[in-house]
């Protein structure tokens, strides 16, 4: 169930290696990139398993976003994949907003199109006004809300379909490609 590397004009994604462990769980740790996520407190060999395992498993992707130049700026993940339904989350970005546009487009491309999920759907903090724009525009739509159990956070549930992605791709494309070509132009 493993993927080649996803590659895009300004990130490329690959699935995490057991050598990612330090990057994985440094992101995870930045208090200031990632208030609304838990933070883990693990070790690196706990991190090191994790993602061994991850690598293993039938029913998950974990994704490490790099730069061109391979600097690791990210993680995105879909997992608990059951007949064409999934969870998508892990959700780090370190980027920039155009690294993110590409990763969110790439993203559920491979949802939709390579792995072939009709239903994906994510649980963020309902504070996370970031994460929540970025969902309603990769087409999500909100379904219902949650607390969660852990963190005693309020969680909006969100699903994605490949259907509501289509709608808002040639949009997205077309921003990105206008941003794009400015970021080009100042290289």
């Amino acid at each position: 169930m493993r993927t080649a590397k996803i590659v895009g004009e300004f990130i490329n994604m690959r699935i995490a290696e057991v050598e990612d462990a330090d990057f994985t769980l440094l992101a995870r740790q930045n208090k200031e990139k990632n208030k609304y996520i838990p933070q883990l407190q693990i070790t690196i060999e706990q991190q090191k398993e994790w993602i061994r395992k991850q690598i293993e498993s039938d029913d998950c992707y974990f994704f490490v976003i790099e730069r061109k130049d391979g600097e690791k700026i990210g993680t995105f993940s879909l997992y608990d994949i059951q007949n064409n339904k999934a969870e998508s989350g892990r959700l780090v970005m370190l980027g920039n907003q155009i690294e993110s546009m590409e990763a969110g487009i790439l993203f559920n491309s491979f949802c939709f199109e390579e792995a072939k999920m009709d239903l994906v759907q994510s649980e963020i903090d309902a504070e996370n006004n970031a994460a929540l724009g970025f969902s309603n525009q990769l087409g999500g739509k909100p379904v219902g809300s949650v607390i969660d159990e852990k963190t005693g956070r309020n969680m909006i549930i969100y699903h994605a379909t490949k259907a509501e992605f289509q709608k808002v791709l040639p949009r997205l494309q077309k921003i990105f490609d206008h941003f794009a070509k400015k970021e080009l132009k100042g290289r």
